[in-house]
């Protein structure tokens, strides 16, 4: 997943071939390092690329292929051993992260949504719209909050990066590159309620964790409520056409302007964390389990 979503590879390319490019490993790593995962779990992905390469030896083949391969291998089992040194330490059940509570998170998320309103009101009275990209980017952190807690239940936070704005979805297609639904699918999208003169919202995500074992059934369409609906409008009707109007999904990485990816999502959420002094570090994958934990506590069982 890694090399088809960071790296852009095209899943038709995808073999074990790209092992034997040191660049490739090497950036892999260093993505796991900057997501902070500990060392242990880092060794055990090198552990099994090195398996593979020992494999791919194995099978011969030009003289000057099986030296690079060897070479390769033993770049790799260097970095191995430096593995360690350049990973955090696995953690021990002292270590573990203290998640927040429901109503902590919320609090939070109250506090990044009145800041969006502040700034967009401070705009409306100056020059009767959004016209600061600043503003812009506060309704698209507020928007993503949204999405991901408290209003809905628990999305993954794949279905919230790849979806769709509503005004692109009918000249896009689907962007997901390893979709198996033919073109007809229009993939995870936010979309205009039919006949609501662009005054409601509906959202369908057919690319899910589930999916296969769905039979390709998708979470949706349904409508959002419409306390959810006010929260997104000034993203969804002013903000992405003032910064990104070419831009195919609804979320962007800023200054970048490109779709967000597992890495540019937990910058996002780090930054935004610092940004309002939150008491708490989680990462944002967290946030479900922690809306599903309130849920089954037992004030709601």
């Amino acid at each position: 997943m890694f090399v088809l979503q960071v790296m852009g590879v095209p899943a038709s390319q995808m073999s074990t071939q790209l092992l034997e490019n040191p660049h490739k490993i090497a950036a892999f790593v260093a993505f796991l390092v900057a997501r902070g995962v500990v060392s242990t779990t880092i060794t055990k992905h090198i552990t099994h690329i090195k398996k593979v390469l020992v494999w791919r030896a194995s099978l011969g083949g030009p003289l000057p292929a099986v030296s690079l391969l060897k070479e390769v291998m033993e770049w790799v089992d260097i970095m191995h051993k430096q593995c360690p040194n350049i990973a955090l330490p696995s953690r021990g059940p002292a270590q573990r992260i203290n998640l927040p509570t429901a109503t902590e998170v919320l609090k939070f998320q109250l506090a990044v949504m009145d800041h969006s309103q502040t700034m967009l009101a401070e705009d409306i009275s100056k020059w009767q719209g959004m016209k600061r990209a600043k503003t812009a980017q506060a309704c698209q952190d507020s928007a993503m909050m949204s999405l991901a807690f408290g209003f809905l239940p628990p999305l993954r936070l794949g279905c919230i990066r790849s979806c769709l704005h509503p005004d692109h979805v009918q000249d896009s297609g689907c962007q997901d590159a390893e979709c198996r639904q033919g073109p007809s699918c229009k993939g995870n999208r936010l979309e205009w309620v039919p006949s609501s003169n662009k005054t409601r919202l509906m959202v369908c995500f057919p690319h899910h964790k589930n999916e296969a074992r769905w039979d390709n059934l998708p979470i949706g369409p349904f409508e959002l409520p419409p306390a959810l609906t006010q929260t997104l409008m000034p993203w969804v009707q002013e903000g992405h056409s003032m910064l990104v109007p070419r831009s195919r999904h609804l979320f962007v990485h800023f200054p970048s302007g490109l779709p967000l990816s597992n890495v540019n999502f937990s910058h996002w959420w780090q930054s935004m964390l610092n940004r309002f002094e939150a008491p708490f570090r989680f990462p944002p994958s967290q946030l479900r389990h922690i809306f599903v934990d309130e849920r089954c506590s037992t004030d709601h069982c």
